[in-house]
C-alpha cells in the first residue's frame, strides 16, 4: 500500500519476507491507520496506558513480539532515550526510543508497574522482579501469546483481519524509518537484520 501510494520506494516486506512483497501489501498498516492503532488503548486505565507503552515501544523500535517479552526495567532508559534490545546468542542492540514511546513508557513505570508488581505473582518469582512488561492480576511477565493478543486487538479495530500484527507494527515501524530518509544500514542498526528474517519465523 505504501508503495502503491508513492509514499515508498520499496515495500519493508523486501527485506522482511524475503521478497514477497505482495502478500505484506495485502496487509499493511499506513501511517494514518498506525496512529489510530495507537489512540485504542484507553490511557485513563492501567491496562491502558501498559498497552500504549507497548504499542508506542514496538512503533518507535521495531522490536519483535518475543523481544518485547524479554524486556526488561533495566534495559530502558528514558533520559537517554534508548532502549537495550537483546537478541539471539547472547548478543543485543541499542533502539531508539521517540518522544512519545518515552512519555508513555515513563508514565507506565511510574503510574502502573509499581503497583502490579506488589501483586503476589505465581511460578518463578525471578522475572517478575525485572520484567518490564506484567500483567494486573498477579504482576507476572508477559508471554507471546499474550503480547500478541494485545497488539491484535487494538490492530483489529482499525484493520479486521491482519495476521501477524506485531509483525505489521513493525513493518509500519520500518515505513515509517524509510518515508524519513533513514538508511536501510541504520534501520538494521535500529531494528535488527531484516534480511535474515522469514515469513514463518514466530513474531
Amino acid at each position: 500500500v505504501a508503495v502503491e501510494r508513492g509514499w515508498l520506494k520499496e515495500s519493508p516486506a523486501k527485506w522482511i519476507m524475503g521478497g514477497m512483497s505482495h502478500r505484506a501489501a495485502a496487509h499493511f498498516l499506513t501511517a494514518e491507520e498506525m496512529d489510530q492503532v495507537l489512540s485504542k488503548p484507553d490511557v485513563e486505565e492501567f491496562d491502558g496506558l501498559r498497552d500504549r507503552a507497548i504499542l508506542e515501544v514496538m512503533y518507535a523500535t521495531g522490536v519483535r513480539g518475543r523481544e518485547v517479552v524479554a524486556l526488561e526495567v533495566e534495559d530502558v532508559d528514558l533520559a537517554a532515550g534508548r532502549l537495550r534490545v537483546r537478541i539471539e546468542d547472547g548478543q543485543e542492540r541499542q533502539a531508539p526510543l521517540a518522544d512519545a514511546a518515552r512519555e508513555f513508557l515513563g508514565r507506565y513505570l511510574k503510574e502502573v508497574r509499581p503497583a502490579w508488581a506488589q501483586l503476589p505473582g505465581e511460578g518463578p518469582a525471578e522475572r517478575r522482579g525485572t520484567a518490564l512488561f506484567i500483567e494486573p492480576m498477579r504482576g507476572n511477565p508477559l508471554n507471546l501469546g499474550t503480547i500478541q493478543k494485545i497488539v491484535g486487538a487494538y490492530v483489529h479495530q482499525v484493520k479486521p483481519g491482519i495476521v501477524m500484527p506485531c509483525r505489521v507494527v513493525r513493518d509500519a515501524c520500518i515505513a515509517r524509518l524509510q518515508a524519513n530518509g533513514v538508511a536501510m544500514e541504520a534501520i538494521h542498526a535500529a531494528v535488527g537484520d531484516l534480511r535474515s528474517e522469514r515469513e514463518a519465523e514466530p513474531d
